[in-house]
């Protein structure tokens, strides 16, 4: 089962100022995203095309990243004015309005905490809404194609966090829940996780811990996870950003998703993403996630220990 990245990916909250808008293209990089059945022509995709041809969309963009009530750059959405600080993550308060969004994002395979779950492409349609600090987000994986009946292949993913700034300290704790759908024979089980990031301004990055319990099907799974953020705004519609970050599980953890039981610093791993407001509200997201696991042990039981992802998202951000 399983974002990044993702980085709560929508996600996937979004470590690349991307959805869990893991989190999102915004908000998805910092969701646990995994992905399940063959990918059949999906809906969001008629809703982002009438956007894009809409007429009363006007030509200019906005000025912060996509989703960005639910990235690591919060309350700078798109309806905000440019940020005075020299740096993207400098979060001063959370938005408190009303805002929501629906991504659909495109991936060559899906990497999820280092553990290639898929190496065909996959399709994952995410919609997202947020208000006072709080965010709901759902989302589905369609694995694009036939593909053999596995474990952790086959569910959906739906999530409720909470923004809160002490000083300059992000605090968000997240309660995610995992909805498999295991082919008929396989042991597949729902389940649940509970997690509390924190991050915090140092200059141009912005430095991040995330740690995440298993609360439901397996007692003692434990998966920590620290990095580096850095973003840079090029126009008032584009954004780059890049995120650095190690991983590091419990032997629960290993055992369920892995089948060895011991702990391990897991993996390394490098994730980057532009953004580009096509109209207001209206962005594409292309980005990439590069991970080596690092473990010898854990190395040996996967069949792609390091991997190279790439993708392609479009988004609505309201």
């Amino acid at each position: 089962m399983h974002s990044t990245t993702i980085n709560r990916t929508l996600p996937l909250r979004a470590d690349l100022g991307v959805p869990n808008a893991e989190r999102n293209g915004c908000a998805r990089e910092r969701v646990s995203r995994r992905y399940s059945r063959p990918a059949q022509f999906s809906l969001p995709i008629v809703g982002l095309f009438l956007a894009a041809t809409a007429p009363g969309f006007a030509q200019t963009g906005p000025s912060a990243l996509p989703g960005a009530s639910l990235a690591v750059v919060a309350g700078s959405g798109a309806n905000s004015p440019a940020p005075t600080s020299p740096s993207p993550y400098e979060e001063t308060e959370i938005d408190q309005e009303l805002s929501y969004g629906a991504e659909t994002d495109f991936n060559s395979k899906f990497v999820w905490r280092g553990i290639v779950l898929s190496d065909k492409p996959v399709i994952q349609p995410t919609a997202w809404i947020s208000y006072a600090g709080f965010t709901f987000l759902a989302e589905d994986n369609e694995l694009v194609g036939n593909v053999l009946p596995r474990v952790h292949e086959h569910n959906s993913y739906v999530s409720l966090f909470y923004r809160h700034i002490w000083k300059k300290l992000l605090v968000e704790p997240m309660l995610a829940g995992f909805l498999e759908r295991p082919p008929p024979g396989l042991y597949d089980p729902k389940t649940a996780e509970f997690s509390v990031r924190l991050s915090y301004p140092v200059g141009p990055f912005r430095a991040f811990t995330e740690n995440a319990f298993d609360v439901v099907a397996y007692p003692g799974s434990y998966f920590g996870e620290a990095g580096m953020l850095c973003g840079k705004r090029l126009s008032s519609k584009a954004t780059i950003a890049f995120t650095g970050h190690v991983g590091w599980a419990s032997a629960e953890f290993n055992q369920a998703y892995i089948g060895v039981h011991t702990a391990a610093f897991n993996y390394v791993g490098l994730d980057g993403a532009a953004t580009y407001y096509l109209k207001p509200y209206l962005y594409v997201r292309p980005h990439f996630e590069i991970s080596d696991v690092t473990e010898r042990q854990l190395r040996a039981l996967l069949p792609h220990p390091a991997a190279i992802s790439v993708g392609f998202a479009v988004g609505l951000d309201f």
